[in-house]
């Protein structure tokens, strides 16, 4: 069988292929699409590299700037914490505080950066900042050295100055010990030493050390004069006129000098001024040591210590004298008391009364000697020691005797007295002129103790006129010298019950003058008796306890008082009414004695309109005093 051979007519060609279809697309666009496609997705890769890179860049600056302010906020707080330690010496050196902070600073913070690059930064970065860190710590520390130091270099001088300027010892061994700090001609003693090196190193200048020198001299040589010589003014003018002479031995040159001693003998100093020096001291007297302190000084510094100090010795003598002039006059004042004590008006006195004039180990003295006899010692309503008044008066003349205090009148009214109780005989009832004379003259001090035991010109024989409570009470009030308080209520009692001592009446009405002088009488005593008693007690009343039993008094007293006063206020308007025809009736009509005092002074004034008086006429003119001797008197009546 026959294999058929198929074989191909056209022709070859250098056309492209396809040619021949015109229907077939155009490969161009495509290709240049694909080109532009390339172009940007290479641009696309170049921008995520650059993004990439920009974005590792932020992340290191970042890290850097983190890491730098960690660095800065830990060298700040080393630098303040170091700056207020005190421990100086061992931050830059010793222990160097410093270099140890800062090595744990790089360790904590620099060693974890694992960058290198940035690292490297850093480190720079830190090294810089710790360079300007430390200058500046360095500065505090410099300064707090310099402080410390011369803190150290004045508690030292002060110390030493103390030292010297305390009295006592060997002179000798006294004034080597103030050469050898003080300094004496080349040697700069111990304080010069202290303060060279400050002078080296510029911190104390050489005018400064200059002052300071002369300082402390002088307030050795002052304090040492006081604690020495104290008020002694003869020490202060012997020590001015040693200083006057050793500055003319300062200028004598070869001429000797004379002086003259305390027995006016003349006496020929060395012309040389050490030996001239040395025969000053030892002919006048003089301290040693003080002569070498003050001779140390300049002449002026010199007499300006001595002077201050011979003020401040006068000075302590009249402060020595007033405190003994004072003393004195408490002590006088305390004897008198107990002298007036002794002229008690009671059978007995409480202890701590008679603790108050001699003193409580007189006291002790007393109730040992006589025990537990009760005749002379009794408890009272508290069970507190009561002492009889001859056991008191004896006492009393003892302790009186021992300090010689008592004149001999004084003495002989002492002994002649008798008991409060030994026989005197004292009147039933009290005469009252008498008595308020007698009680105003004690509440004035014008009675003392020795005229109520033996009578006044008014009443030569007192216990006759007056009752025996009467004269107890009186003798308390001698004796207790009231407070301020207590006289200021004694006024405002006066006030309340309307008393004129002077007068001893109101208004001319008798009655109601006695009235008042009673009220205020007894009100006026009980009071004085309440703080007589507190005070023996150790608890004197306070203004506001006095001021509420003063209240309390009063009210109890003014019932009787206003009784009297409206009595008298009703005899007062119906003796006036019957002096004008019909007034008495119209007073009558408004109520009265009972009538309210504006309301019966209503009633006058138009009685005198309806009777159409002249205001020169006598009837008139009685009216209009009487009504104003009314309003005075009896203000506020039945209002």
């Amino acid at each position: 069988m026959r294999i058929p051979v198929y074989r191909s007519e056209s022709q070859r060609t250098n056309e492209a292929p396809g040619r021949s279809f015109s229907a077939r697309m155009d490969a161009r666009p495509f290709v240049e699409a694909a080109l532009q496609k390339g172009a940007v997705t290479g641009a696309l890769a170049d921008a995520v590299g650059a993004y990439a890179e920009q974005r590792g860049k932020m992340i290191a600056d970042a890290e850097y700037n983190q890491t730098a302010l960690a660095l800065e906020e830990e060298m700040r707080s080393a630098s303040y914490d170091l700056s207020k330690s005190k421990d100086i010496g061992n931050i830059f050196d010793g222990k160097k505080l410093w270099q140890r902070r800062m090595d744990r600073i790089q360790t904590d913070v620099l060693d974890r950066v694992k960058n290198s690059n940035i690292k490297r930064k850093l480190g720079f970065t830190f090294n810089q900042s710790e360079i300007q860190s430390r200058f500046t710590l360095q500065g505090v520390v410099d300064q707090k050295i310099v402080k410390a130091q011369q803190a150290a270099i004045a508690a030292r001088q002060t110390s030493e100055v103390a030292k010297l300027s305390q009295p006592g010892g060997d002179p000798k061994l006294r004034i080597a010990a103030y050469n050898a700090f003080i300094g004496v001609g080349s040697n700069p003693g111990v304080n010069g030493a202290m303060l060279a090196p400050g002078i080296a190193g510029g911190f104390t200048s050489p005018v400064a050390f200059s002052k300071i020198k002369v300082k402390m001299k002088k307030d050795i040589a002052t304090n040492y004069l006081s604690n020495a010589f104290g008020s002694d003014v003869n020490a202060m003018m012997q020590l001015a006129q040693f200083t006057d002479l050793l500055d003319d031995v300062g200028r004598s040159g070869t001429s000797p000098i004379i002086f003259k001693d305390e027995n006016n003998q003349n006496i020929i100093l060395s012309s040389d001024p050490a030996e001239a020096y040395t025969q000053l001291v030892n002919q006048m007297g003089i301290d040693p040591y003080a002569a070498h302190i003050i001779s140390a000084l300049p002449r002026e510094d010199a007499f300006d210590v001595i002077d201050n100090n011979w003020k401040e010795a006068i000075t302590r003598n009249d402060r020595i004298d007033a405190m003994e002039k004072a003393d004195k006059e408490a002590l006088d004042a305390r004897n008198q008391a107990a002298f007036n004590q002794a002229f008690t008006t009671d059978d007995y006195v409480k202890e701590a009364a008679l603790v108050a004039v001699i003193g409580r180990p007189a006291v002790d003295d007393l109730l040992q000697d006589v025990g537990q006899n009760i005749l002379t010692v009794r408890p009272d309503a508290d069970g507190k020691n009561e002492i009889a008044a001859l056991t008191v008066r004896e006492t009393i003349y003892n302790y009186l005797n021992e300090q010689n205090w008592m004149s001999p009148e004084q003495r002989n009214k002492l002994r002649k007295l008798t008991q409060p109780s030994g026989g005197a005989v004292f009147a039933q009832t009290r005469n009252d002129n008498v008595y308020s004379k007698l009680y105003l003259d004690a509440l004035s001090g014008n009675l003392t103790i020795e005229q109520l035991q033996s009578g006044v010109d008014y009443a030569p024989s007192i216990k006759s006129q007056i009752t025996d409570e009467d004269f107890r009470a009186l003798g308390k009030i001698i004796i207790d010298e009231a407070g301020t308080n207590v006289n200021e209520m004694s006024t405002l009692i006066k006030r309340n019950f309307r008393y004129n001592a002077a007068q001893q009446t109101i208004q001319g009405n008798d009655n109601l003058g006695k009235a008042s002088k009673s009220a205020f009488e007894v009100v006026d005593l009980q009071l004085r008796m309440f703080a007589i008693d507190r005070k023996i007690e150790g608890n004197p009343p306070t203004l506001n306890e006095l001021m509420v039993e003063k209240d309390r008094l009063i009210a109890i007293q003014d019932t009787v008082f206003q009784a009297a006063l409206r009595t008298e206020y009703e005899q007062t308007i119906d003796t006036f009414a019957q002096n004008y025809a019909g007034l008495s009736a119209r007073i009558a009509a408004v109520g009265g004695g009972n009538a309210p005092l504006s309301t019966v002074i209503t009633t006058i004034e138009n009685y005198l309109s309806d009777q159409n008086l002249s205001t020169s006429d006598s009837r008139y003119q009685l009216a209009m005093r009487t009504i104003d001797a009314l309003r005075i008197t009896y203000p506020g009546m039945n209002e």
